[in-house]
């Protein structure tokens, strides 16, 4: 529909996502050929390339990380800085929480339920339909998982998106500045207190981020195995890209219910 008639919260939500895939198709267009040389050129300058999410992270470790601003028209030069604390760690994934989030240190076990499903549920679906969400894990952080940030800044500043991903991410920071040089992904958190009635709190939120988590992931996915495989120089386009997403949620549902 013609963007004036978007006006339901869930259009508003959709012609946002879309935004930022459209964003990152053309940023991915423009700079995939050269993002090879691009870490190779950081490995010679011996320039630091990661955010901090090594594999040797343990719950409790805290970190400085950078999240893109999508409101600026650069938002792989222009980002908020976060001090984020390592709130689970498993097989296939790293959460970190904002510390400046309302509830910061306090669902520790929220968290652990989110990242052992996407370890041992949504991780196959994806490696099975789609691909390895860290196909090139080697170049990047070198940690063996995504990194999920569960932040309020993405709540604050990006009202109408449960999660993003940035095609930032996948190059080094000397290149674009609000790298985290890993596979990320970045998501609302629970603001207050409650039980699953209760909008905002950490059951609600969990209950809605599960279908969140594997799509945006499935964008990492595709992202990660285009690098991978034809050296950044073709990727999907955006309506058959949020479409094979959507169907990983699908996917996701039937082996969950």
């Amino acid at each position: 529909r013609p963007a004036a008639m978007r006006t339901t919260p869930e259009d508003l939500a959709d012609a946002a996502h879309l935004d930022v895939l459209e964003r990152n198709a053309r940023f991915m267009e423009q700079n995939g050929p050269g993002w090879r040389m691009a870490h190779l050129a950081a490995r010679l300058q011996a320039k630091p390339v990661t955010g901090g999410v090594t594999a040797s992270v343990a719950v409790g470790d805290v970190m400085q990380l950078r999240m893109g601003n999508l409101n600026s028209s650069n938002y792989c030069q222009q980002f908020f800085d976060i001090t984020g604390r390592v709130a689970y760690v498993g097989t296939k994934s790293i959460i970190v929480e904002d510390n400046a989030n309302p509830l910061a240190g306090t669902i520790d076990t929220t968290y652990a339920q989110i990242g052992d499903e996407y370890d041992t549920v949504m991780f196959p679906i994806l490696e099975t339909y789609y691909g390895n969400p860290i196909a090139n894990d080697a170049i990047l952080d070198n940690n063996g998982r995504i990194v999920m940030v569960f932040t309020t800044k993405v709540n604050d500043n990006f009202t109408t998106l449960a999660g993003f991903v940035t095609a930032c991410d996948f190059f080094p920071r000397t290149t674009y500045a609000s790298s985290n040089v890993g596979e990320f992904f970045y998501a609302t958190a629970p603001t207050v207190a409650g039980t699953i009635s209760t909008v905002g709190s950490p059951p609600r939120w969990r209950w809605s981020m599960r279908g969140t988590i594997i799509h945006e992931v499935k964008h990492i996915v595709s992202t990660g195995e285009r690098f991978a495989r034809n050296g950044g120089t073709a990727f999907e386009v955006s309506w058959l890209e949020e479409t094979t997403a959507r169907i990983s949620e699908e996917l996701y549902e039937r082996a969950r219910y």
